[in-house]
């Protein structure tokens, strides 16, 4: 059985500090001489939608670069595009969930040995790993 831990669930946790320890746990595998690979699966379906499928897609060296103004900025290598996360929302204006996202509209984080799950109201994002 797989141990889940709810990071949100302790008072003197916040989402801030959710995503702090999120920053330092990719901080501390990023590594280009031993890349690891995420998949990301995102989970935002229209309202009232019947046949909505989740946006899949591989990213390598995921990190969060910046929180500012409480605005999670993310990036990492994106495989099948050949171009970084951040990159291909500022060149290509392809946007995905992972790549901004405010850190008020979090409800919880949630991590165990293989997957961690952003959730928000409307959504989520879960990274494998």
């Amino acid at each position: 059985m797989l141990k889940q831990y709810d990071v949100s669930q302790y008072e003197y946790n916040t989402a801030q500090a959710d995503i702090q320890s999120l920053k330092q746990f990719f901080d501390e595998r990023d590594s280009w001489e031993n890349p690891n690979k995420y998949t990301v699966l995102e989970y935002f379906p229209p309202e009232n939608s019947v046949n909505y499928s989740p946006t899949v897609y591989n990213i390598t060296n995921l990190v969060i670069t910046d929180i500012e103004d409480d605005i999670v900025i993310c990036d990492g290598y994106l495989d099948k595009e050949d171009v970084m996360l951040f990159n291909n929302m500022i060149d290509n204006d392809i946007i995905y969930n992972l790549n901004t996202f405010l850190m008020d509209n979090i409800i919880m984080i949630g991590m165990d040995e293989e997957q961690i799950t952003i959730s928000f109201d409307y959504g989520y994002i879960r990274i494998y790993y």
